[in-house]
């Protein structure tokens, strides 16, 4: 097998842990519906510390369901990307990028920044764990669903949908390769045109057309990008904030996947119901709602 193999079977594999739970904590069941409104406001604080614990129990999951060969293993590794590498074969070391996403939260909050430069191998996933506490708002944390895909696909879709000179550069870091790894750079910006003079912004679509900038189709290579660094001195830009964000990526089979989840049953609601119920606004219905599931005598109602 080479390592696009490995790869491939890894992703097959990471399929099969939707429903695990992991023994990371267990959030107390709440005593009073009062303090199960509380509690829903703020369960999505503890999802660093799963995060990181999926990390670490995926590496963990692999080694053991895989046929690695003999001195090869699947390791995490922090901060670097991505988070999981299978090293000790030949030909390229495959990896992972795994996101946690709590699906009760406003949007699939987490980004995917990398450049495509450092993709073009394909040897490299990103995978989606979404996750719950398996009684909704308490109990310990359960994988609801998993997506994977081709990190250079995703990378591909997040930068032609942003890519839209002058108003719009998704800006390459530079070339960081002679440098020392810890500081190498591999992570892309978008930055949105602030100029608001109307002269200012023919100048800025003339420069565009000059330097002969494509509008409809992405580029990665450093000569393109020292060209939109040209709009880039020129002209004022804002560093875009929400820039990458998995849930804007317009990324069709995570957008499908999106809706998969969200409509999906948990506890008896699809998921888009619970969210909807224990925003703050709608204290009553999560009232309502925890009421409905503690009326199990010592659980609340279970996915099924």
């Amino acid at each position: 097998m080479d390592p696009h193999d490995y790869l491939d079977a890894a992703a097959e594999s990471l399929k099969e842990v939707k429903g695990e739970t992991y023994d990371v904590l267990d959030v107390g069941k709440p005593e009073t519906t009062d303090e199960a409104v509380e509690l829903s406001q703020v369960i999505n604080k503890i999802t660093p510390i799963v995060a990181n614990t999926i990390e670490f129990r995926i590496a963990e999951y692999l080694n053991e369901n895989m046929d690695l060969p003999d001195g090869a293993r699947w390791e995490r590794q922090d901060p670097e990307f991505p988070d999981v590498v299978l090293k000790g074969i030949d030909g390229g070391e495959p990896g992972i990028e795994i996101k946690a996403w709590y699906p009760l939260s406003t949007e699939m909050t987490g980004r995917f920044r990398e450049t495509q430069r450092h993709l073009q191998d394909g040897l490299t996933k990103i995978a989606i764990l979404a996750w719950l506490p398996e009684w909704v708002i308490y109990g310990e944390p359960q994988i609801v669903d998993v997506f994977v895909d081709d990190a250079l696909e995703v990378a591909q879709s997040r930068d032609d949908k942003y890519h839209d000179p002058p108003q719009y550069l998704v800006m390459e870091p530079q070339d960081t390769s002679n440098r020392t790894r810890n500081l190498q750079q591999s992570n892309v910006r978008g930055h949105r045109f602030q100029e608001d003079d109307e002269e200012r912004i023919e100048e800025a679509e003339q420069l565009t057309e000059d330097l002969a900038l494509k509008t409809d189709e992405y580029d990665s290579s450093f000569e393109y990008h020292r060209k939109l660094g040209r709009l880039y001195s020129e002209f004022e830009y804002r560093q875009e904030s929400n820039f990458a964000k998995l849930a804007r990526l317009k990324h069709t089979p995570l957008d499908d996947f999106d809706d998969k989840v969200m409509n999906s049953l948990f506890a008896g609601r699809t998921i888009v119901d619970w969210r909807s119920a224990i925003r703050q606004e709608d204290e009553n219905a999560t009232r309502t709602c925890s009421m409905e599931i503690s009326a199990s005598k010592s659980r609340w109602i279970r996915t099924s």
